[in-house]
């Protein structure tokens, strides 16, 4: 009947702008919410939250807890913000909260509010569970002319709670001259991403390699390039984490994956003579995407050059990372796990999966320039690596100083400014791949 068609249509554009478990707005209805409410009258002030702890809360109790402590997060949010103000549940453990006729100081107000109601104690299944929040605030006012469509308040008050929960002791960070220039970076590197899509002019950079013991080249980190209007370097870590926020990092996973696949072709055809593993860093959410995982199985197939993956040693507690982690290994992409410290969710981690490297931490390595005396945490991980059967990897070394170091307590390969800066495909890197280099010798990079 016709209302029965009317009722469909109803939930059907329901269900497109409201998110299935909370009840709350999704990133749709908010998008349209900022856009509508800044042709208003007024300012506008756009509240980001992440939880704090959640992942923890998943890991500890499942998924049917973790999904009942959201639920209570949300009614918590929206009762707290109150009748006029939309709340939003924009994926995962994130929240937006979009406040109308608003301040700064009124939005840092209605911030500290939420963030009380949020800590306070849950009860769950007879459970006392316990989260935190942190925020990031912006409102119209402080961007003036830039708020742009909307997408330019999200990516503010995205990097004030960034900041926020980074300084922990201050769990609310309200957006500011001092992250203008942070927040404008972002901006032009999500605006450069979607060009560099849109015209397939991403490029690859290499880090290589060496093995400490030779000289030799025994890997090589793909980087995925470009540069934006400023002319400013833009790091692998900020093109992934804006394909994130944009929510094409398929997109960018296959264009990489294609000019991967160029590459092992050339030099399979024509090469320098040398095949080190080409690594890559990849993030949970690619290796749980079957499409990620069926793509790269592909190329692992073709002839060429090893392929090899590194991701952090926390994401190793998720069963679906695991399963698609052997996946790969038994494709014969092999594995790696990189930033990896003391901590001791790293170690309870490693036999989930057949490594092959540990790659440690940058900012331990970066500690070993001051304070020579971390060389006996290096050492822990070097024994930790033998034991394993795998090698140790150190990424960011500058110094002679601290390549020695790690030689001398057991790390056996080294990337960094010292051996090399990232280079394009050309003379240099084809030099490096066929010679190798003197032990620690700097690399030229012209």
């Amino acid at each position: 009947s016709l209302v029965d068609t009317q009722a469909a249509r109803v939930r059907m554009e329901h269900a497109a702008t409201h998110d299935a478990l909370t009840g709350l707005a999704n990133r749709v209805l908010v998008t349209s919410e900022l856009r509508s409410a800044l042709t208003a009258s007024g300012d506008v002030a756009l509240l980001y939250c992440d939880l704090d702890g959640f992942k923890a809360v998943n890991d500890r109790y499942g998924h049917a807890t973790g999904d009942a402590l959201l639920f209570e997060v949300a009614r918590r949010l929206r009762r707290t913000a109150g009748a006029g103000a939309m709340v939003a549940r924009l994926g995962g453990d994130e929240f937006a909260i979009v406040a109308r006729n608003s301040s700064p100081t009124l939005a840092v107000r209605l911030a500290h509010r939420l963030h009380a109601e949020v800590g306070a104690p849950y009860h769950l299944d007879g459970r006392r569970v316990e989260v935190g929040a942190s925020f990031g605030v912006v409102t119209t006012a402080q961007l003036g002319g830039g708020a742009g469509d909307g997408d330019a308040l999200l990516a503010a008050a995205d990097t004030a709670m960034f900041e926020a929960k980074a300084a922990v002791s201050a769990p609310i960070r309200l957006f500011d001259a001092e992250l203008s220039a942070r927040h404008e970076r972002r901006v032009g590197t999500r605006a450069a991403l979607r060009a560099a899509l849109a015209d397939r002019s991403l490029e690859l950079a290499f880090q290589p390699d060496i093995d400490l013991r030779d000289g030799r080249v025994v890997g090589v980190y793909v980087l995925p390039r470009f540069t934006e209007t400023t002319r400013q370097l833009v790091t692998a870590q900020e093109i992934v984490e804006a394909a994130c926020e944009l929510g094409c990092l398929p997109e960018l996973d296959a264009l990489v994956l294609d000019r991967l696949g160029e590459l092992r072709s050339r030099w399979a055809a024509h090469g320098p003579g040398s095949e080190p593993t080409l690594w890559s860093s990849v993030t949970a959410s690619q290796v749980v995407d079957a499409g990620f995982v069926g793509r790269l199985r592909r190329l692992a197939a073709a002839p060429g050059a090893p392929l090899g993956v590194a991701v952090t040693a926390e994401v190793l507690s998720d069963q679906l990372v695991v399963d698609g982690l052997l996946e790969l290994h038994a494709a014969g992409v092999h594995l790696a796990v990189e930033r990896f410290g003391l901590e001791r969710a790293s170690f309870a981690s490693m036999h989930r999966v057949p490594l092959e490297l540990l790659r440690i931490d940058p900012e331990l390595v970066a500690g070993l320039d001051t304070d020579p005396s971390l060389g006996s945490a290096v050492h822990v991980l070097g024994r930790l690596a033998t034991a394993l059967g795998v090698e140790l990897a150190a990424d960011g070394v500058e110094t002679a100083e601290v390549a020695e170091v790690l030689r001398a307590h057991g790390c056996d390969r080294v990337s960094g400014f010292l051996l090399s800066r990232p280079l394009h495909e050309g003379p240099t890197l084809q030099r490096l791949l066929g010679e190798g280099v003197g032990s620690c010798d700097p690399v030229p990079t012209g």
